[in-house]
């Protein structure tokens, strides 16, 4: 520890995602309160631990994490990543450690699972979240849902395999996944998405409803929740930003601001004129990254240049 005054926060719900910071933060031995919600809290919206965790993150996700200085984090691996920096150096989990090619494999699944697999298992779950279908359509939610479902469980069984074959060349008996004599945080990661594999027991549904026309329900329910997480970025991600400043409160851009400005291309439609109005400060967030020469002269060259 390095003096902090206040303990972590977690706020945690079992057989969720937030098993991983849970993990992190008893591995390294830091001081933490752990919240705990019931699932059934969230879905009521309605609890005293619901209470403090929409105060601390209006989204209720799992897992938030408020730090010592009163900073909230969400995202498991963003939040494990960020105690095995604070915290992780000197101990048997820091990667430091790992060789160059180990640490390049490291960073590439860690973020490949949470970027590919886990929202399969958000999709499963939370189909409806997904899909908008009209009134007038030929077929029912429910229906469009078991066919997402069912979709995503075939892809998601694509990703294992591709896993597999991948994550495991060269992996010698009595080894972890980066070739190592002990498990790294990635082998951890592994372990709990492991508990939600594709489930072969759904059996497939057929209809005669034109394909193109359920995936216009499906682009509807993705277009819809792309605005509400743009909304939510421009709340969140600005809520403390100063003029002139970016993201992270700094004189000069750093990743991150070069991250946004790169998706900004990708925002709901209409595209440009959605984020001016919807989310004015992130644009003009990105309008500022972008006068940075090398960045500015990357974004043109690949023909990326609505905002410069």
């Amino acid at each position: 520890m390095t003096g902090e005054t206040k303990p972590y926060i977690l706020f945690h719900s079992p057989r969720c995602g937030s098993t991983f910071p849970l993990c992190v933060l008893r591995l390294f031995d830091i001081p933490h309160e752990l919240v705990v919600c019931d699932y059934d809290e969230i879905i009521e919206k309605k609890g005293p631990n619901y209470s403090r965790l929409v105060e601390a993150n209006p989204l209720a996700q799992f897992p938030t994490l408020i730090t010592p200085e009163g900073y909230v984090m969400t995202e498991m691996v963003a939040i494990a990543l960020y105690l095995l920096d604070q915290h992780g150096t000197g101990t048997p989990w820091d990667i430091h450690a790992l060789n160059p090619c180990q640490l390049a494999a490291f960073y590439r699944w860690f973020v490949f699972i949470p970027a590919n697999v886990y929202p399969t298992i958000t999709v499963i779950e939370f189909p409806s979240r997904f899909v908008d279908v009209p009134v007038s359509a030929p077929v029912d939610s429910k229906t469009v849902e078991t066919w997402i479902t069912e979709g995503t469980f075939i892809k998601q069984g694509e990703l294992w395999k591709m896993m597999e074959r991948e994550m495991t060349k060269g992996l010698q008996v009595g080894r972890f996944l980066l070739g190592t004599e002990s498990p790294t945080l990635l082998d951890v990661l592994v372990a709990l998405v492991a508990h939600w594999p594709p489930n072969p027991s759904i059996p497939a549904t057929e209809s005669s409803v034109d394909v193109k026309e359920v995936e216009s329900y499906v682009k509807a329910g993705a277009s819809a929740k792309r605005e509400e997480i743009w909304k939510m970025m421009e709340r969140e991600m600005t809520g403390e930003l100063k003029e002139g400043m970016f993201l992270l409160g700094t004189e000069h851009p750093s990743l991150l601001d070069v991250l946004l400005s790169l998706v900004a291309h990708y925002t709901p439609h209409p595209r440009y004129t959605w984020l001016e109005e919807n989310c004015p400060k992130l644009r003009r967030n990105v309008i500022e990254t972008l006068k940075a020469d090398v960045i500015r002269d990357v974004f043109h060259e690949n023909e990326l240049d609505d905002f410069l």
